[in-house]
């Protein structure tokens, strides 16, 4: 079975076949992708949570989050 997955790839390809070949790598690329990308947005998404917990990037949230409260109370 090697041996004859390696004649297959080492014998010369007409460009037709390189063509298909082409063509079969890009839509099955296309195909996982599109396949496993709900998991990579999933993932993504947990990271930069994940992350601005650590980073603390929520404390400037809140700060104008205080601040338009007292602009409601000042009213």
């Amino acid at each position: 079975m090697k041996d004859q997955l390696k004649q297959v790839f080492l014998r010369s390809w007409s460009p037709a076949e390189k063509g298909l070949l082409l063509a079969d790598v890009l839509l099955s690329g296309v195909l996982l992708g599109w396949l496993t990308s709900p998991f990579r947005k999933t993932a993504g998404n947990m990271a930069k949570i994940f992350v601005d917990t650590i980073d603390g990037d929520d404390d400037e949230d809140d700060e104008i989050e205080i601040e338009i409260e007292n602009d409601e109370e000042d009213e």
